[in-house]
């Protein structure tokens, strides 16, 4: 197979070995090792890409930001030409294209398992290639242009991308320096309008953020007003005459107030300031934020009203308690009035002369998740909505897990990836798992230092959670994964095959050490007892079984379901098991007999989650919402309505303070739960 790699000088010793390892394989691998520079040197790079079947990409911070590697890489989009990014050194990948694609980790090139991984997701392709799947066009491109000149809103279209992570002062340098570029023409003024376009129309963000963006934006002619700016500059000019003469005759009056208005103080910028709505000392706390009803993208603060839980059949569930109404902020200045008396240069050295004034405002709500209090019995009533994480996958969310000291929650999903979010602040930590298939499911270990991947084309991956890179060999089985748990030692996995076998991997040797013929069909559910003495599974022919986790004997089977067993989970003292079924129904069961402690009604069900300190069992529902159930009682508790297609995962915080529930595709969202108007 003819390769070509694009990549950063700096790399030029990696990419020999990679060059190396692929000639090797049998591929015909090629790069600019020998061509002489300028236009000719160019050119041979155009016919070079337009020759190959497979574009590689050399992943590294430089050959991210390299102007060049960038239009190899586009050219290579433009020819329809498959690529694959080969991660060389450690590197975000850059927005566009290239992120959504499935990457080979080779950071160790002397690695066997790289080399494996390498030439798998080479025979991939070339499988594709053979079936007509990447077709050239016709006529081809235009070769891209070189001398390339460069870029200057590459960082900046980053930073927009994670403007929520950056401090609010960098925020305004951001705005500040788009602004400049903006004054540019053609395609680069363009585009520095539209990223300010999305900072202002971003309303997460603080409101003076948004007003700064918003009258930055107003500000810039754009091309069709260039034309008509003279008499705009001859009015400026005549208001800046007017303005300066007002300020020097009050100046020359006398006051009684003269002392404190001295300019050696720097109280008259401050005044100004006071009067602006991007003033951070006159910004109301987050408490205290406007009233009107936030766009989807506003997670922030819980504004959201929660649903009337259902009448349960024994008692009648109170309406849960909507969250206090938020006092009004302060009447804000007309942004068409700042626009008329100050620039945006101005707002900008004003906002940046009130934050060296005033102590660093927060950036959004102060009420963090933290506070919230643990769900229980008594307040249960009062759970609703508090946040909606921001968008991030493209389908369904097939498994949620919490880290054990529920600072990270991981979300496993159909578009192939596993999401790490930060809890806290509410923001992706890392991408994980990019796979050719479902990620089917996701754990932590208890002692948190793994998290373990599983998908539907038959891989495991065990990751570690300080780098989120793998730690183990990727272990690789001919059918699907549909589970995976830790044992509480966090030495034993066990994983859950679609051809009805469970398999015990010993992480600390990498070798298996049981593999248990559980079901008929596919293990579609499977969890290891607290004490690391039993394991119970679930199968697609509604089968449970509990199993003897040493030597891999039956010890009985336990009350199965009508369908497919989705879920299972001990209580802490390992008496209890909860089942979760398509069939509808939830049940307790004894894990020393074969009894049946109460059961649960309903629309199919995805998955469940058990919370030992309340005794609540949450579940993911068909028909969209997210139930609570006291199983002592038998009594429904809550419903949870805010998804808007079927629940397919939820998980308890370990804290017992927060559920986060996952939605199918067409929904698509991560949602958190918590007690409201605490």
């Amino acid at each position: 197979m003819r390769i070509f790699i694009s990549y950063a000088r700096i790399q030029r010793n990696k990419v020999e070995e990679l060059e190396s390892i692929l000639t090797r394989a049998g591929h015909d691998a090629w790069f600019d090792r020998e061509i002489d520079a300028g236009e000719k040197w160019w050119k041979v790079i155009c016919e070079s890409i337009e020759s190959c079947e497979v574009f590689v990409f050399a992943l590294s911070p430089e050959s991210a930001n390299s102007d060049a590697c960038r239009a190899e890489f586009q050219y290579a989009l433009d020819l329809n030409k498959p690529i694959l990014p080969v991660q060389l050194s450690k590197a975000e990948l850059p927005i566009g294209e290239l992120q959504e694609r499935q990457f080979v980790d080779a950071r160790n090139l002397k690695s066997s398992e790289t080399i494996l991984e390498m030439n798998r997701a080479l025979n991939r392709l070339g499988d594709r290639i053979r079936a007509g799947e990447f077709p050239a066009p016709s006529p081809l491109p235009p070769k891209p242009a070189f001398p390339f000149p460069p870029d200057p809103l590459v960082d900046m279209r980053q930073k927009v991308e994670q403007i929520r992570q950056l401090p609010e002062e960098e925020i305004v340098r951001l705005i500040y320096n788009i602004q400049l570029i903006s004054r540019s023409s053609g395609k680069t003024s363009q585009e520095a309008r539209d990223l300010l376009r999305k900072i202002a129309e971003n309303s997460s963000l603080p409101y003076g953020v948004v007003e700064l963006a918003r009258a930055t934006l107003v500000s810039i002619p754009t091309p069709a007003s260039l034309s008509n700016i003279w008499p705009q500059l001859v009015m400026l000019a005549l208001v800046v005459v007017i303005g300066v003469g007002a300020l020097l005759l009050f100046r020359s009056a006398p006051s009684a107030t003269s002392t404190t208005n001295t300019p050696n103080e720097g109280t008259s910028a401050a005044v100004v300031v006071t009067e602006s709505p991007i003033d951070s000392s006159a910004r109301p706390e987050a408490t205290a934020e406007p009233t009107e009803e936030p766009t989807a993208t506003d997670t922030h603060t819980p504004t959201k009203t929660p649903s009337p839980t259902r009448t349960p059949t024994t008692t009648n569930t109170p309406t849960r308690t909507p969250s206090p109404t938020r006092t009004p902020s302060p009447t804000r200045t007309p942004t068409s009035t700042l626009t008329r008396t100050l620039s945006a240069r101005d707002r900008l050295l004003l906002t940046q002369t009130a934050q060296a004034m005033t102590p660093s405002p927060v950036l959004r709500d102060p009420s963090s998740l933290e506070s919230y209090p643990p769900i229980t019995m008594e307040n249960v009533e009062q759970v609703g909505e508090i946040v909606v994480l921001p968008p991030a996958h493209t389908s369904t969310i097939r498994a949620l897990a919490f880290s054990p000291d529920g600072s990270l929650l991981a979300s496993a999903s159909s578009d192939f990836t596993v999401r790490v979010w930060d809890v806290e602040s509410q923001s992706i930590r890392r991408r994980i798992a990019e796979d050719q298939d479902w990620v089917t499911d996701v754990a932590f270990s208890p002692n948190g230092r793994l998290v373990a991947t599983v998908s539907n084309d038959g891989f495991a991956r065990i990751w570690g959670i300080s780098s989120y890179e793998l730690q183990l060999n990727i272990i690789e089985r001919e059918t699907p994964i549909w589970a995976v748990a830790f044992s509480s030692d966090s030495n034993i996995l066990a994983m859950g095959l679609n051809n009805g076998t469970v398999e015990l991997w010993d992480i600390p040797t990498q070798t298996t050490l049981l593999t248990i013929n559980a079901h008929e069909s596919a293990v579609r559910s499977l969890a290891i007892s607290p004490d690391d003495s039993r394991l119970v599974t679930g199968g697609a022919d509604g089968t449970i079984r509990l199993w003897d986790l040493q030597t891999g004997e039956k010890l009985r089977d336990l009350a199965g379901h009508q369908a497919q067993v989705n879920a299972l989970e001990f209580s802490a003292d390992g008496n209890i098991i909860f089942t979760g079924s398509t069939d509808g129904a939830v049940r307790a069961l004894d894990a020393n007999s074969t009894d049946r402690i109460n059961a649960f009604a309903g629309a199919d069900v995805w998955d469940i989650s058990f919370d030992d300190q309340s005794g609540i069992v949450a579940i993911a529902s068909q028909d969209g919402r997210v139930y609570l159930w006291d199983y002592v009682n038998d009594v429904e508790l809550a419903a949870l309505d805010g998804h808007t297609g079927p629940v397919r995962s939820v998980a308890f915080s370990p804290d017992g303070h927060l559920i986060a529930s996952g939605g199918e595709e067409g929904d698509n969202a991560i949602r958190i739960w918590g007690v409201m108007g605490s």
